[in-house]
């Protein structure tokens, strides 16, 4: 198939065709054999925060030096925004070679070629944005994710979620595992929720101390961030929650990246410390770009 040939598919799939479900999806990434389970995943849900706390995610992980695919909608301008390896998109060839074929929605189709880009090009990790909710998502076919976050419950897309906040709140807290790290804010709906997964309770955001709206740049945490809103806080500590919870499943993070383990051996990663470093690296990062 060529690129525009992909393109033409998705087109007549319509993206605003909604129909949640997950057997189509694991019968097409069975026939390919299940390339979602040869990458650990980070899953993200929420009505709000979730792509800037997979961007965040995403972010430290490549400041530590890992190979990260980043997978997240929608796009602005070009659909292979949506796929990226450590920041560039997919290419259109591999988006071509890649696209899978079967009676999928648009949504599935793009998460499918996500995770077959992703494991063919050997990626260390991966950070998954949720389509619609999360428990029907297409990529709620993770089967055990390195953490999933929630990032924030309010009335959404009531037609498939629910007309309550506690319907709405167990399709997003769907894409929580058993045995896995669960992570929310403090939202008295999420609290009283039953969870398959190891609850992990973020009770404050980090601090904004200073807006310039005219740079666009707030200090969170003490750093200085281009990201506006009263969301970063929560990201950012989400983030981090995130990934301290997940270091006893990941890699060793006290030594160069050269020297990691396997990040799919659990008995890797010991050094806590060094993911603050890799969270400051990030921050130092975001602010040399704004100065």
């Amino acid at each position: 198939m060529t690129y525009e040939g992909a393109l033409a598919v998705l087109a007549a799939r319509q993206e605003t065709v909604i129909d949640l479900g997950l057997d189509r999806v694991k019968r097409c990434l069975a026939r390919l054999g299940d390339p979602q389970e040869k990458v650990p995943a980070f899953h993200v849900a929420g009505t709000n925060g979730k792509g800037s706390t997979c961007a965040i995610l995403a972010s430290v992980l490549r400041a530590a030096g890992y190979r990260v695919g980043l997978y997240i909608s929608p796009h602005l301008l070009d659909v292979r925004e949506r796929i990226t390896i450590n920041g560039k998109a997919i290419s259109r060839p591999d988006f071509a070679r890649l696209f899978p074929k079967g009676d999928l929605t648009y949504f599935e189709l793009l998460t499918v070629l996500a995770f077959r880009y992703f494991a063919e090009k050997k990626c260390d990790v991966m950070v998954l944005e949720t389509g619609l909710g999360g428990r029907l998502a297409a990529t709620n076919v993770v089967k055990s994710p390195l953490a999933a976050i929630v990032t924030s419950v309010d009335f959404d897309h009531q037609a498939y979620l629910g007309n309550t906040l506690k319907a709405i709140a167990g399709e997003k807290a769907g894409i929580f595992k058993p045995g896995r790290p669960a992570i929310h804010p403090r939202h008295a709906v999420l609290e009283r929720l039953p969870l398959r997964g190891q609850r992990l309770i973020v009770k404050k955001p980090w601090p904004v101390t200073r807006v310039d709206w005219k740079r666009g740049v707030q200090t969170v945490g003490g750093h200085a961030l281009s990201l506006l809103g009263a969301r970063p806080g929560w990201n950012a500590a989400l983030a981090f929650a995130a990934a301290l919870a997940a270091m006893p499943a990941f890699a060793d993070s006290s030594e160069s990246r050269a020297n990691y383990a396997d990040p799919r051996d659990a008995k890797a990663l010991t050094n806590q410390d060094a993911w603050l470093l890799f969270f400051e690296a990030w921050m130092n990062e975001i602010e040399a770009q704004i100065r």
